[in-house]
């Protein structure tokens, strides 16, 4: 397997990758050209087309944030290929003459690996990866809020109905200054929780800007609150696969009580997402508060995910 041939995503990449999730619509949150393409810089993705799948690694990414699971700071970081029959993909790249790692594997992968007579040659081994196990609720929980273990979530969504003059509008390309607004409604938000101290706010913060520099061209639906005028809360996300849609970023100003809540059950209530059952909010990156935040709103399933190596 030749990797000279890869190259860094670039916007111009989107038709092809969408005719590969077109035909094979995928599990995870990772797998969106939006998403892709708004992180390429952090994990510094590169792609090849390989034997009738698209191939996604970094040879970057490992040995700047993370450490791989033997240790060796050379080690490939793919995601799980997209074309007809992964798993002999996976077995095939594991041939290479250099470690390799797969991550956000999820777990019918893993399935079809183990009743593989080659996999278990190659001693493939599989590591849980719970921090980035992606969240999936039922549209109709997320837009009513119904329920007793939601009741205070409702409660924080009929305060801001009631206290709030506002006005709800999805992104248009019609419209610029609403792409405007959200971008000024970013920065305040970076400003009040202190971007500039994390770099996980900052990279959040470079990679929201790279897709709404690029939001036509990307596609997503995006959608934001006014009050008074200003953007104090806005959301995109995208469909992931048939039923499924994507949430990719939002965010509310906290000083409006019920922000997140209105921000979310509008969105999900509007009629592009009238045909979607589940809606996945990602995962929750091992931060107790984030995962005390998306246990809180009651997930029907998790999509369960891990990390493949030899």
């Amino acid at each position: 397997m030749d990797l000279s041939g890869a190259k860094p995503i670039t916007i111009a990449d989107k038709p092809l990758f969408d005719r590969y999730f077109d035909q094979f619509p995928p599990e995870i949150s990772e797998l969106t050209f939006t998403n892709l393409f708004m992180w390429r810089v952090y994990y510094h993705w590169q792609f090849l087309e390989w034997e009738k799948h698209l191939l996604l690694f970094s040879r970057d990414h490992l040995p700047k944030y993370h450490k791989s699971i033997r240790g060796n700071r050379d080690t490939l970081m793919f995601l799980p290929p997209i074309g007809p029959n992964p798993a002999q993909v996976v077995c095939n790249i594991f041939k290479l003459d250099r470690p390799v790692e797969f991550h956000r594997v999820p777990k019918f992968l893993w399935d079809a690996l183990q009743i593989l007579p080659e996999a278990r040659r190659q001693a493939i081994a599989w590591q849980d990866d719970r921090p980035n196990w992606d969240y999936e609720y039922l549209r109709s929980t997320l837009t009513t809020l119904s329920g007793g273990n939601l009741k205070p979530k409702r409660k924080w969504l009929n305060r801001f109905m009631t206290r709030y003059k506002y006005d709800f509008q999805l992104l248009s390309p019609n419209k610029p200054e609403l792409l405007a607004c959200i971008k000024k409604a970013q920065d305040t938000w970076c400003q009040q929780n202190r971007c500039e101290d994390s770099s996980d706010l900052r990279m959040e913060n470079e990679a929201i800007a790279e897709a709404l520099a690029n939001y036509q061209a990307l596609g997503f639906t995006g959608a934001l609150i006014l009050v008074e005028g200003s953007c104090i809360a806005y959301t995109f996300g995208e469909m992931l696969h048939p039923g499924t849609m994507v949430t990719h970023i939002e965010k509310a100003h906290e000083e409006y009580e019920g922000g997140y809540q209105a921000i979310m059950s509008l969105f999900l209530q509007a009629d592009v997402w009238r045909e979607i059952e589940f809606v996945n909010r990602e995962q929750d990156l091992d931060s107790p508060g984030l995962r005390r935040a998306k246990e809180s709103y009651d997930p029907h399933h998790m999509v369960q995910k891990g990390k493949l190596y030899r």
